[in-house]
């Protein structure tokens, strides 16, 4: 990144500023409010060390501010300055020109849902997760955001092995997730299958820094496991009606 005084241009310093990729898509994660900086690293593809040095220059350049919580595990939140909010007309802006750019390649209607709904997935703090009891009622429970989002087909989450989710997909491995925005009354249902994973490949990919907190005995704990959830169908609801596709 080039010094301020370098540019003549105010153009080519804001452009400066925000084009690296990783930096756009920072911004437009946080375009919908604070973040915190374990949201922050299910950003795909980017590793640690690149996502620390893209916050910190934005943090140099007033683009962006962080907080540090004295909690444990340790919490830091970023969120956009008043100076960062002036963009964010222009990060809309680019979002609907990739909509259209992808529309005008031959991309359907359906494909154009399916990335909005992947776009709500992954700004949701907040996952409901279905499964099927022993007698065979819809059971529902809130859990904490996914851990890990490979596009709408394959969605990972931790648990408690001993959980009674566990059991039931063990004897039932058909499931539903649910995300909502209640701010703009927009949902996306996901039917498909769960899976129990333990191996320890799986289960140290998922880990996160803090995670002792709900198994105790670390990585290696036998009351730890990973959900991998794989899609078949889904549902956006949205504008008073609902557009179904398939996976």
């Amino acid at each position: 990144m080039k010094l301020r005084e370098e540019f003549t241009c105010p153009l080519e310093l804001a452009t400066d500023l925000i084009s690296a990729k990783w930096k756009t898509i920072i911004l437009w994660e946080l375009s919908s409010g604070t973040k915190r900086l374990k949201d922050l690293r299910k950003i795909k593809n980017i590793n640690e060390k690149m996502l620390l040095q893209h916050l910190n220059e934005l943090i140099d350049a007033g683009i962006i501010a962080k907080k540090d919580y004295n909690t444990y595990p340790l919490r830091t939140d970023y969120y956009l300055t008043e100076l960062g909010e002036k963009l964010l007309p222009t990060l809309e802006a680019l979002q609907e020109f990739g909509k259209e750019f992808i529309k005008q390649g031959g991309s359907s209607m359906e494909e154009e849902i399916k990335l909005k709904s992947l776009e709500l997935i992954k700004k949701s703090s907040v996952s409901i997760i279905g499964s099927v009891s022993s007698d065979g009622f819809p059971d529902i429970k809130a859990m904490l955001a996914p851990r890990e989002i490979n596009g709408l087909k394959e969605i990972f989450f931790t648990t408690n092995t001993s959980s009674m989710r566990v059991g039931q997909y063990r004897e039932n491995p058909r499931a539903s997730l649910y995300f909502y925005n209640d701010r703009l009354f927009i949902g996306v249902l996901l039917e498909g299958n769960m899976e129990v994973l333990t191996d320890s490949d799986t289960k140290k990919r998922i880990w996160r820094d803090g995670d002792t907190l709900y198994y105790k005995k670390g990585v290696d704990d036998e009351d730890y496991c990973v959900l991998r959830f794989t899609a078949k169908s889904g549902r956006l609801y949205e504008n008073f009606s609902s557009v179904s596709f398939e996976i």
